[in-house]
């Protein structure tokens, strides 16, 4: 499957159009590897377990801030780039875009304001 990742198009005049296709996007990557979010039910980081670790491809964690979300990636198909990687652990949402410092990254900020 071909597709378009887009980040920070809050306000654009196709904004609509963006988030359905992150959507696309991020529903496609979630079949295609096995993703789990090991965040605990207060929204903070927690590390997954050595089982987790066997049984999933993209292992995740995601605490939530006023004005973004931070996520830490404990496990990562080597073939995701930074858009991939942000689209899955964002669920989507790249509204106002995301930072993070180095190509494979492995810590982003989704920002959510």
């Amino acid at each position: 499957m071909e597709y378009t990742i887009y980040s920070g198009y809050a306000y654009s005049s196709n904004e609509r159009e963006c988030s359905q296709a992150n959507a696309k996007v991020c529903k496609y990557l979630n079949e295609k590897y096995k993703c789990l979010d090991v965040s605990d039910s207060y929204g903070r980081h927690q590390e997954p377990t050595k089982e987790q670790l066997d049984q999933y491809d993209f292992i995740y964690s995601r605490e939530d801030y006023d004005r973004y979300i931070h996520a830490i990636i404990y496990k990562c198909p080597e073939e995701l780039d930074n858009d991939e990687r942000a689209v899955i652990v964002s669920n989507g949402s790249l509204y106002f875009g995301y930072g993070c410092d180095v190509e494979k990254a492995i810590s982003f900020r989704i920002y959510n304001d």
